[in-house]
């Protein structure tokens, strides 16, 4: 029983994922598919157990596995609901390249709804700019980031940023 709450759990919560799983997640191996190695490591790595059941580790939670560098984010702020992020500039070396494309993905914990920002700008851009979707509390989200190469062959393995919490 406590195996298929957590199946359950992880399942419904990764599901709008799947797309992004299906593309960016490693590589397939034999017969598991992207989003099924994408299941797997998130029933072993990004649930843990509380009081009243489980809970999903928004931390561990990993929406792209690639080899392309990414980078630390300089600042992340959300003023007049619009989200900012900014990172240095000089970041393109090895298999990383100025032109790779940054995507986003914003979850809104208390209504759990997601929005996701693909491949909206280039890593020499150094920032990126939007608004929030007016339903959204910025105190409540969190936001995954990762880079993806022009041709959309490679990516980097996403990152977490918390927001309305230490990041």
């Amino acid at each position: 029983m406590e195996q298929r709450s957590k199946f359950k759990l992880m399942s419904n919560f990764l599901q709008p994922f799947n797309a992004l799983f299906s593309r960016y997640f490693g590589t397939d191996r034999g017969l598991k598919s992207k989003v099924n190695l994408a299941l797997s490591y998130h029933l072993q790595e990004a649930i843990a157990p509380e009081q009243d059941g489980f809970a999903i580790r928004l931390d561990k939670v990993v929406v792209s596995k690639g080899s392309i560098p990414t980078v630390p984010m300089n600042s992340v702020t959300v003023e007049n609901d619009t989200l900012n992020l900014a990172w240095p500039s000089a970041m393109a070396s090895g298999l990383a390249a100025a032109t790779d494309l940054l995507t986003i993905l914003v979850y809104e914990k208390q209504q759990k709804i997601m929005r996701v920002f693909e491949r909206v700008v280039r890593r020499d851009a150094a920032s990126f700019s939007t608004p929030l979707p007016e339903s959204f509390d910025a105190a409540n989200c969190a936001i995954w980031f990762f880079f993806s190469n022009l041709s959309n062959t490679e990516c980097s393995t996403s990152l977490y940023l918390p927001l309305g919490e230490e990041n």
